[in-house]
């Protein structure tokens, strides 16, 4: 059966014994392990959504290009993020929520592959997830590549009065075996 799991790094020493991970040391670790069948990192944080209707600030989750997959979803319409849209600088895209897509767009198939504005960058709509699905905040709007967002790690602090941010760095069940330590996945 299917595990998820979720890795922190240990700040211990400076009173955080489970740490927001460092986004150079999720590619490191991404890179080096051999423990795990996937790796995916997300961090939620607000947004501003304009150009198409009243501005509205709704929360998002910025995530790899392997966060659907390691969790056996897809878009209900377009498709997941590639790989080459999860770097900086790469053609920003954006997947939309079930909810959003019949809130603000009318429940319009034809949403996929549009742009839209989000904190005044525009975006291409290349997916809309199924009814109900949430990852730990059941009020996610967006999901944008994690890469195009600007954060040193994969947590971003919140600012008072911008919303809400977290973020975590989650597994797929191990290969072989029980779950190691971090220390092994990179040895």
């Amino acid at each position: 059966s299917d595990r998820l799991m979720q890795v922190y790094e240990d700040a211990s020493a400076i009173g955080f014994p489970r740490g927001d991970v460092a986004v150079g040391n999720y590619a490191e670790w991404k890179k080096q392990q051999t423990v795990f069948e996937d790796m995916a990192a997300v961090t939620t944080r607000s947004f501003r959504l304009t150009g198409d209707g009243e501005p509205e600030r709704v929360l998002a989750h910025a995530v790899t290009d392997s966060f659907l997959p390691t969790l056996g979803v897809q878009p209900m319409l377009g498709r997941n993020f590639l790989a080459e849209e999860d770097r900086p600088g790469a053609r920003k895209a954006a997947i939309i929520s079930h909810n959003l897509w019949q809130r603000r767009y009318g429940s319009q198939a034809s949403i996929v592959g549009k742009d839209i504005f989000i904190d005044e960058a525009k975006y291409t709509v290349i997916g809309v997830m199924p009814p109900g699905f949430q990852f730990m905040v059941n009020t996610v709007d967006l999901y944008l590549p994690v890469a195009q967002q600007a954060a040193p790690h994969v947590r971003v602090p919140a600012v008072p009065g911008e919303g809400h941010a977290s973020g975590r760095l989650m597994v797929k069940k191990t290969r072989h075996g029980p779950a190691p330590s971090v220390a092994a996945i990179c040895s």
